[in-house]
């Protein structure tokens, strides 16, 4: 008896074995899929924008006498690209930024110079245009010999912050309260009034997303008349150091009342997308 009940033991113990190996390789069939669909919809979500080219210029040797247009992009020899990005709601754009492919036709890669030293840089002049519905940002490669017959091929990464729209948030103050009023997820306080700075918003917010360019615009409103701008706003302080802090003001003309209305217009969910180009 003992026999028989140790070899029908050991079967049902081979069985269960089997069950469980192919259990565990069902298992780990339905976690890769899992997985590759995760990393398929991750990279569908990190990308809904691209890069068009626009523009390509090849930048040679010229005397400085002459005026020409390149000079203002700081590129005395090379190549400069321009790229566009079309969408809604777009905020910021550029760095992180990165060159990830640069060479000639015959495979040359020019991405560094002799000392190792990129020979690509971002030029200055990107920005946001038409209302947040357009990008445009050069990618600018030294060379001290370009060719007219050949163009590099270029490939890389910028960073775009878009959002999905805007909101805004309102308080009302009066012109002699200097205390800090809550608006959302900020606070907005007066500052006393100087001969350059008559009228001074404050705006204040601290673990705030994208904090650098969350806040889209101020506005103040005395008597039912909008305020004009004195200098627009001063630099971001507090957000160099702590990068999820925004702190900025605001300078007005003065009002003529002793109660303004205060418009924050913040953008809704702000983020930030890698764009290849």
């Amino acid at each position: 008896m003992k026999n028989k009940n140790t070899s029908r033991r050991g079967a049902e113990d081979a069985e269960k074995g089997a069950k469980n190996k192919i259990m565990k390789k069902m298992m780990a069939i339905i976690a890769s899929i899992c997985l590759a669909t995760s990393l398929i919809a991750q990279d569908e979500e990190a990308s809904p924008f691209s890069a068009r080219p626009v523009e390509m210029r090849i930048v040679s040797e010229f005397p400085s006498e002459v005026y020409r247009s390149s000079n203002n992009l700081n590129l005395n020899n090379g190549y400069v690209f321009m790229y566009i990005i079309e969408g809604e709601n777009l905020v910021n754009i550029g760095e992180p930024f990165a060159v990830t492919k640069l060479h000639m036709k015959d495979g040359t890669d020019i991405s560094t110079t002799h000392e190792g030293k990129p020979t690509y840089h971002l030029g200055y002049l990107q920005g946001i245009y038409g209302d947040g519905k357009y990008a445009a940002f050069y990618v600018l490669v030294d060379f001290d010999k370009p060719t007219f017959t050949e163009v590099p091929t270029l490939e890389g990464t910028i960073t775009l912050e878009a959002a999905e729209g805007m909101y805004t948030e309102t308080v009302t103050i009066k012109t002699d309260d200097k205390q800090p009023h809550v608006v959302g997820e900020y606070e907005v306080s007066l500052s006393t009034e100087s001969f350059f700075e008559p009228f001074v918003v404050n705006v204040v917010g601290e673990n705030v997303a994208r904090a650098k360019n969350a806040v889209a615009s101020v506005e103040v409103i005395a008597d039912g008349q909008r305020l004009g701008s004195r200098g627009g706003k001063s630099a971001y302080s507090r957000s160099l150091v702590e990068p999820t802090d925004f702190s900025a003001s605001y300078r007005f003309e003065k009002p003529s009342t002793t109660e303004v209305t205060i418009n924050l217009t913040l953008w809704k969910n702000l983020k930030e997308h890698t764009v290849s180009f």
